[in-house]
């Protein structure tokens, strides 16, 4: 059974949007435009966004989205799909006993309820939730990503946090003449997914194509928000990214270069200007995302200054499915 002592509702988009522009917590992964983007490429449907009142002032959301599996046939309910860090957030800033409160809570509610095979919910990049806390049949993954802390100058954090070999790359990139420019149409867009696909040829879990060229049409519209920026060299694409901001955070969401150009260090020209443009506009925390256990990644993110953090995601089983999963296996 839920907590009698939490309310809970359904909200609407406008309520939606209103909570993820106020929550200190929300990144762009938690906002109706994140859902919208992964619904017309045609990855989750269904949104939801629930609303969670505790005593006080306190109170907490989660959007969802439903997210097909086998062809369609099966769907869970994940908060949110695709993104470092979408999902449960609050309306004010919270301590560490009072989020772990709200998230055993918020879990404890949703699990009786949970009609789909799966319901995978993330938490805050640091937080951890004791395990007394989960609710029955609840599988904690441990993920992570690396965090870059913020300032207003950008010359300090230049200064500071970027390794000197870094430096000298991107003042080697600033010599061979590139140019940066937002994303400027269709034909930038398919040479775009042509470095992706050449890129992400070995990877496990490439982003599907409908994904990005979704990102790019919305970047057209909200371009403060979605920032697809392409490097040229000239007049040639030869590296481009996509970084998406909302409140006080950026996340470093894709990327593709060519393998030509790799000596010259297009992506560090690029990220070094990401960094500062988030620096002018007050944006606390640059996300770089995980690094997959591959060690060339890690380096390379970790030379702009950004220090690995752990994150946990809460994935509960639907009885049922846990029981025609077993039964699969075992066939009794």
């Amino acid at each position: 059974m839920g907590d009698d002592s939490v309310k809970i509702h359904r909200g609407s988009l406008q309520e939606w949007e209103s909570f993820a522009n106020k929550s200190p917590q929300a990144s762009f992964f938690h906002t109706p435009l994140w859902s919208h983007i992964l619904t017309k490429a045609g990855l989750a449907h269904t949104p939801e966004f629930l609303i969670f009142e505790f005593a006080g002032d306190l109170k907490a959301a989660v959007p969802a989205l439903s997210v097909p599996h086998w062809a369609g046939l099966l769907q869970s309910w994940c908060s949110m799909p695709l993104g470092t860090y979408g999902g449960i957030m609050t309306n004010r800033h919270c301590s560490d006993s009072e989020w772990k409160n709200v998230t055993a809570k918020v879990l404890q509610n949703l699990a009786p309820g949970i009609r789909q095979p799966s319901l995978c919910l993330d938490l805050p990049p640091a937080l951890s939730i004791p395990s007394e806390s989960l609710p029955d049949r609840a599988v904690v993954v441990d993920l992570s990503t690396h965090l870059l802390p913020l300032q207003e100058d950008f010359q300090s954090l230049w200064d500071s946090r970027f390794k000197s070999n870094n430096r000298w790359s991107t003042r080697k990139a600033e010599k061979t003449g590139f140019q940066i420019t937002e994303l400027q149409g269709k034909e930038d867009m398919e040479l775009f997914q042509m470095l992706y696909d050449g890129a992400s040829a070995h990877w496990e879990f490439p982003l599907p194509n409908a994904l990005i060229r979704v990102l790019g049409n919305e970047s057209l519209e909200h371009g403060e928000q979605i920032r697809f920026r392409i490097v040229r060299h000239a007049d040639k694409v030869v590296a481009g990214g996509v970084f998406l901001h909302h409140n006080h955070y950026v996340s470093y969401f894709l990327s593709a270069f060519d393998r030509h150009w790799g000596p010259f260090c297009p992506m560090n020209l690029l990220l070094k200007g990401e960094i500062q443009y988030a620096c002018l506009r007050g944006r606390q925390v640059f996300d770089f995302g995980a690094s997959l256990g591959i060690e060339s990644v890690l380096k390379f993110k970790s030379s702009f200054g950004a220090e690995p953090v752990p994150r946990t995601r809460v994935v509960i089983r639907n009885r049922l499915w846990r029981a025609l999963m077993s039964w699969r296996k075992t066939g009794v």
